[in-house]
């Protein structure tokens, strides 16, 4: 039983302490809750840092008790640059005439008792307005075959197939910013025609 998503907070990481939660949030779902082989997992402080992390703009969803609930992380390549992003430019197959003008979009996670309640949604409707933002015309994100219809219902589109060093075997997905019918699409599900996420 999931549940009831109740009152919470989507804010901007601001600070050092702020990350630090993030990282610490990381660790517990994915390592503790889910034993996901992490390359980046520290065992010892228990968090998961990234080196697209000083350069990401990171929310988080915190209860009403402030405790994270969520989070999320996008790197806007005009805002950091080609080389902190690592593989993912070649992993996602950005064509490198529009990597300016990109983002990616990882690290979307979800507490388990918070799964299938909007949350997902909300989280990844405000990322989506930091990219409106930020005159982000494409973001790439990529997924487990599980979680493909989400992003689908968000705008998403398959670009390819890829091998994650990670994950494995993921699917590539690239959102248009600039299609109208995106952006209705969120609004339409962030106002409960379909409230359910990761």
């Amino acid at each position: 039983m999931r549940t009831r998503l109740q009152k919470f907070a989507i804010h901007q990481a601001k600070t050092g302490e702020e990350r630090e939660r993030i990282y610490s949030f990381r660790y517990e779902v994915y390592v503790a809750e889910m034993g996901r082989r992490q390359d980046h997992a520290d065992h010892i402080s228990r968090r998961i840092h990234e080196e697209l992390d000083p350069t990401a703009t990171h929310l988080y969803a915190v209860s009403a008790t402030n405790e994270i609930i969520g989070s999320v992380r996008t790197n806007i390549v005009k805002n950091c640059g080609i080389a902190c992003l690592g593989y993912y430019p070649d992993l996602y197959g950005i064509p490198p005439e529009s990597l300016y003008s990109s983002s990616i979009t990882t690290k979307l996670i979800v507490a388990k008792d918070y799964r299938k309640t909007g949350l997902a949604l909300s989280l990844a409707c405000a990322i989506y307005a930091v990219g409106l933002q930020e005159n982000v015309l494409r973001d790439y994100i990529d997924c487990s075959p599980g979680v493909e219809s989400f992003f689908l219902g968000l705008g998403y589109q398959h670009k390819s197939w890829a091998d994650h060093p990670e994950y494995g075997q993921v699917q590539v997905m690239e959102l248009d910013l600039t299609d109208n019918t995106s952006l209705s699409r969120m609004h339409a599900k962030r106002n409960g025609s379909d409230a359910r996420g990761i």
